[in-house]
């Protein structure tokens, strides 16, 4: 119970909440300011955010508007760097000790950013075909298993060596940013989390004396 309470603080659950409106992005050095119109109208001051699988902290509020800081490592991690005033972004709070569960452990730390590559209706439904994460990222993606995409939790269909498989029903369609990306649209990507920490048991079991440290590719 102990280890709940330590990370039910800390983590989301991918069910987005609702879409938001980015109205300022400001540059601030090498970080930047995004302020955020939701209908979350009680926030707090130092709470947890999920913005499109990125875990932001609240600076300041007022009624449902929020502002966060985006560091430069943020940045260079995830898509923000092309957020621009106006635009709609998938927007969750942090889980609460006891709330329902009806995604998958999200942290809100973004691996990787992948590309669409191919769209295609598939009767009421809509694939997508995501591309590019790096070979060593292979064991930690498995089919049917979960995957955070934008902060949504997913089911992967297929996998293949550099790309998965999604297939978005008209219920995620609507309330998530699916219904707006297209071939080329580049999105925040977090595998799921145990998957990365038996990775990382093995590998330090297993692997000690690879100085590269990666496991042998699964195929």
């Amino acid at each position: 119970m102990s280890w709940l309470r330590w990370y039910g603080s800390r983590v989301f659950t991918g069910i987005v909440d609702h879409r938001a409106r980015i109205e300022l992005v400001e540059k601030q050095g090498e970080s930047l300011r995004l302020g955020i119109a939701s209908s979350f109208t009680d926030l707090k001051t130092g709470e947890s955010i999920s913005v499109d699988g990125v875990c932001l902290t609240v600076v300041q509020h007022k009624g449902g508007y929020f502002q966060a800081d985006v560091s430069p490592e943020t940045r260079r991690l995830t898509i923000a760097s092309a957020y621009e005033a106006g635009q709609q972004v998938n927007v969750e709070r942090a889980l609460r000790l006891g709330d329902r569960m009806g995604g998958h452990w999200v942290t809100g730390h973004v691996d990787a950013t992948l590309c669409v590559s191919q769209v295609e209706a598939r009767g009421d439904c809509v694939w997508f075909r995501l591309d590019g994460f790096e070979p060593e990222t292979r064991p930690l993606i498995a089919r049917k298993g979960w995957v955070s995409v934008n902060g949504v939790s997913l089911t992967v269909n297929e996998v293949g060596p550099s790309h998965f498989e999604l297939l978005i029903v008209p219920h995620t369609l609507a309330n998530t940013g699916f219904g707006d990306l297209n071939p080329g649209s580049r999105v925040n990507v977090e595998w799921d989390w145990m998957a990365k920490m038996v990775f990382e048991a093995l590998r330090s079991r297993f692997v000690k004396g690879d100085r590269d440290g990666k496991l042998p590719p699964v195929h």
